[in-house]
């Protein structure tokens, strides 16, 4: 592992219907249990959610590793949450934690990597959303100029018949 600092990033997706799930996991090498996979994407979102469009939460919590042999040691999990209004969602908000899961204490790097993580997002996701509603405009454009063709069409032939 290039890095002590840290086991692993994570981000978690939560979706009506698939549940949570794990878009990125870095490094490949990581030494998370499965137990451990699972305990962090249900304890990645919060509990509670004010009904504030674009909001992000801030939160640590513990998790041990609950596979037999696995050892007594404590990693932490520093996670922001971001709820970001998105009208292709199923209730119309994306909701992602980023997560670093570390053995170490380092309260300020670990805010400032997330932080840094949830900027590169948040401009990803607004150029995504940019190009996909100037893809559907364009389509939806097309699709008008096809129907005022096929309207043409029809006039034409019942004023020659």
């Amino acid at each position: 592992m290039p890095f002590k600092w840290y086991e692993a990033f994570l981000i978690v997706r939560f979706d009506e219907i698939t549940g949570q799930e794990v878009l990125c996991l870095y490094p490949p090498t990581h030494t998370l249990t499965s137990s451990m996979l699972t305990d962090i994407k249900m304890l990645s979102m919060p509990e509670c959610l004010e009904a504030f469009p674009n909001q992000s939460n801030k939160y640590i919590f513990r998790i041990r590793d609950k596979e037999p042999g696995g050892g007594n040691e404590c990693l932490l999990c520093y996670v922001t949450f971001i709820r970001v209004r998105d009208n292709r969602q199923a209730r119309n908000y994306l909701n992602l934690s980023l997560i670093l899961v570390s053995r170490h204490t380092f309260i300020t790097l670990h805010n400032a990597v997330l932080t840094r993580m949830m900027q590169t997002i948040s401009k990803i996701q607004s150029v995504t959303r940019t190009s996909v509603e100037e893809k559907e405009t364009k389509e939806t454009k097309k699709e008008k100029e096809e129907g005022d063709t096929r309207r043409r069409k029809g006039r034409k032939k019942m004023t020659t018949t």
